[in-house]
């Protein structure tokens, strides 16, 4: 029953993180009709991505102590009430704007997508100490399949809105996210259900092996009792250099791809002369190859047992070519269609490899608050980056450029930087004597800690 029970609750979460991602997509895919439409600004429309991605500097940070003290089942229920909230009123929003003034409407819609943002990174990242300690042993594979979810929830969104667009408005497009995203409140209670059938199944067992017949449990049942003893700063300290230039690599990995979603499709339709459904075609194809790649490479990852230090030099070479597909895009005479296929493998490398590496370098103790620090920082630059990039079309330049390739520019510039952090986090972790390294819970099996002895 374990074993079922938990792919069940796998797949409660990939469907959970679909409907936060299909959501928050979903102004990206019409930018410039969203602007022309409801009468916005740059400015306006820019607010969107800052006053969604801001509280997510803060509230991972949150989410993460929280969790870490409360367990995470719970704190995931609280965020997803939130996060229901700020959909309910984005769908008011939407359609007072449309129907009547945006004098209204606007002040709704931002509120409405602040309160998203405050959960969205939360809802992400909650899930990874609910799912690690029943797949240690499949963790790269798991990790694929939920990065793969992830992705697929951009690609539908930048496939099905523009659809909706064209033939129902920008009103029914944005009413449309608004539901897929509420949704992820439904996925939420049943994770809090079947996590709870689950921990019961480990109490059980434990109950009937507790008498000294030399059965060994595995860790998986303390795990419960881990993640809330021991005081948040104290907890914090015991992060290594590696775990703090991780989140830095993440930081700018997610400076120069989360803005991108924002401004690619408007850039292809100024700067290329793409109509709308063409554009969001080719803003498909970087996610679409993550959905492809990421299980096989998770699997990949897992069945070679790839140390940490090839997974930060893939980190590595996936950054360096996500900035030369940026400049591709600029400079180069091609087709949009090879820039983007190079951006899309080198996202997905960049990307798997990252999440999977989580448990080696945190510990599998801290992984809730772990997962706190990490969506604090890489939610820095996708609040940050949207603004600056507004002045860019204010700014007069002598000689005169195109707006979009100097915000391409600045998005390479950010990859490469991402790249360094990577390559100091690769030296730092080989100074620390660590290579080929397994797991800081390794201690026999395939993914590290002894066997399972558990129903799981």
């Amino acid at each position: 029953m374990g074993n079922r029970h938990r792919w069940v609750l796998a797949a409660c979460v990939a469907c959970m993180i679909f409907g936060n991602h299909y959501s928050r997509d979903s102004v990206g895919a019409l930018e410039k009709q969203i602007e022309t439409d409801f009468g916005l600004t740059p400015v306006e429309y820019s607010s969107f991505q800052t006053v969604y991605f801001l509280p997510n500097v803060v509230m991972p940070l949150v989410g993460g102590a929280i969790s870490h003290k409360f367990g995470a089942a719970r704190t995931l229920l609280l965020f997803l009430a939130i996060s229901t909230l700020g959909h309910l009123l984005f769908a008011v929003g939407t359609w007072y704007t449309s129907a009547h003034t945006k004098d209204v409407g606007y002040p709704l819609l931002v509120t409405g997508r602040g309160l998203q943002g405050l959960a969205y990174e939360t809802v992400d990242l909650v899930p990874l100490p609910i799912l690690t300690p029943y797949f240690r042993d499949l963790w790269g594979i798991i990790s694929g399949l939920i990065n793969a979810f992830v992705r697929l929830g951009s690609v539908c969104n930048f496939s099905i809105t523009p659809w909706v667009y064209l033939h129902f408005g920008v009103e029914w497009a944005l009413w449309v996210a608004s539901a897929v995203g509420a949704s992820c409140l439904f996925f939420g209670i049943s994770i809090w259900r079947v996590e709870k059938r689950l921990l019961s199944s480990i109490m059980v067992f434990k109950t009937l092996t507790d008498d000294d017949d030399g059965v060994e449990l595995s860790p998986i049942d303390e795990l419960p009792h881990q993640i809330r003893v021991g005081g948040v700063v104290a907890s914090i300290k015991e992060f290594s250099i590696v775990f703090w230039l991780y989140c830095c690599t993440g930081m700018f990995m997610f400076g120069c791809m989360v803005p991108f979603w924002f401004i690619g499709s408007k850039f292809f339709q100024a700067h290329k002369g793409y109509d709308v459904a063409a554009a969001d075609a080719l803003m498909i194809l970087p996610e679409g190859i993550i959905v492809l790649v990421a299980p096989p490479l998770g699997f990949y990852l897992d069945r070679m047992n790839v140390s940490v230090q090839a997974q930060f030099m893939m980190m590595m070479a996936g950054l360096l070519a996500i900035a030369a597909s940026y400049l591709l895009l600029i400079l180069s005479s091609l087709p949009p269609l090879a820039p983007m296929l190079v951006l899309g493998a080198a996202y997905s490398v960049a990307n798997v490899c990252y999440w999977a590496v989580i448990p080696k370098i945190a510990g599998q103790h801290l992984m809730a608050l772990a997962g706190g620090l990490v969506g604090a920082t890489i939610n820095v630059l996708p609040a940050i980056v949207p603004l600056a990039l507004v002045h860019v079309d204010r700014a007069a330049w002598d000689p005169p450029v195109t707006p979009g390739s100097v915000k391409l520019g600045v998005l390479a510039g950010l990859g490469t930087l991402g790249a360094i952090c990577a390559a100091a986090a690769l030296a730092c972790d080989c100074l620390e004597g660590r290579r080929g390294r397994p797991p800081p819970h390794a201690g026999g099996g395939a993914a590290g800690g002894p066997a399972l002895q558990s129903p799981l």
